[in-house]
């Protein structure tokens, strides 16, 4: 009874541990649910004292909300004084990537997706292999373990990982049980790429042209801060037709936030959709705009401009503080 208590105490514990990783690989989650705090998300009183924006116009949107390259606890192959990317050797390693497939036995690939989490830091590169494999299972795992080690080992992720985290944004990929862990595997997907849009944009460009709805939205959403000049048109265009009314929960915030993002080269393709579009979707449209030409300088501004677009009781201002931490993706 004692071993079986260690086994099960240890399974939690590698669950737990994917647990932390699958959260940690994308942004921080907010504690607090129910109204933002001003305060906490503007600091309005100190701002406005200043007399400066609430939040400041986008006057680079290119460079805006893209983070740098994490630090790294070694410096990569190819750099001037690099060492070699030290290998994980472990005699358990091939069966483990095996695991991973779609082999209909029951629990063996959660397992060995825990302990693949537990090796030290260092490179595998039969998992790193496996983000090539047929098997869409093995894929899908690979990355989720990857994502998890990169941010665990502040690496820097490849291009086959953001590959493979884009296919994760499609409404078909349909793989027992992931995602349970901690939240849906779209959600920790694109909490992933958000940070790394620049990086991964030529994936996320390649999901522009997708056959997949869902996956082209998101990914719009996701690279709408580092596009390029030649990607605002079709940024706006798959985003825009969810700013209307409809039965889909969540959509219009995450297109306003996002074509918010994109910053002023959006606005004349914005003018020229809005007369098509519904009373919601032309609210939004000149929220997005107001809050670009002119942000709100305090609290009470900020809510009473969020009030003539309302889509949300989360938010004041859903265009400026919409967040994919607190509120539910869309499914599309």
């Amino acid at each position: 009874m004692a071993g079986a208590q260690r086994r099960v105490a240890k399974r939690r514990t590698a669950t737990g541990a994917l647990v932390a990783a699958c959260v940690g690989c994308g942004l921080v989650f907010a504690a607090q649910v129910g109204d933002v705090p001003l305060a906490a998300t503007f600091d309005a009183v100190a701002r406005a004292a200043a007399n400066e924006p609430v939040v400041p116009a986008v006057a680079n949107p290119w460079t805006v909300g893209i983070e740098a390259a994490p630090a790294r606890t070694q410096i990569a192959a190819g750099e001037p004084g690099a060492a070699p990317d030290p290998i994980v050797v472990d005699p358990r390693i091939d069966a483990l990537v095996l695991d991973l497939r779609d082999d209909n036995v029951p629990w063996n690939a959660h397992r060995a997706m825990g302990a693949l989490l537990d090796l030290p830091p260092g490179r595998i590169p039969a998992l790193e292999d496996s983000l090539r494999s047929h098997d869409l299972q093995q894929r899908i795992y690979a990355g989720m373990v990857l994502r998890a080690r990169c941010d665990l080992e502040r690496a820097l992720p490849s291009q086959a990982l953001f590959e493979v985290s884009t296919e994760s944004l499609r409404s078909d990929v349909q793989v027992d049980d992931i995602g349970t862990f901690a939240q849906p595997l779209r959600a920790t997907s694109l909490q992933f790429l958000l940070p790394h849009a620049a990086a991964a944009s030529p994936a996320l460009r390649a999901a522009l042209r997708s056959d997949d709805r869902q996956q082209r939205v998101y990914a719009a959403f996701a690279l709408a801060p580092a596009a390029a000049r030649d990607d605002v048109p079709s940024i706006v265009a798959q985003l825009v037709g969810h700013l209307e009314s409809n039965r889909i929960v969540g959509d219009a915030m995450l297109a306003a936030h996002g074509l918010y993002r994109l910053g002023e080269p959006a606005l004349p393709a914005l003018r020229m959709w809005r007369r098509h579009l519904d009373e919601q979707a032309r609210s939004l449209i000149d929220l997005i705009e107001a809050d670009l030409l002119s942000p709100p300088r305090d609290a009470a501004t900020l809510k009473e401009r969020g009030a003539t677009a309302r889509v949300s009781r989360l938010y004041h201002d859903a265009v400026l503080q919409y967040d994919i931490t607190r509120s539910p993706l869309p499914h599309l």
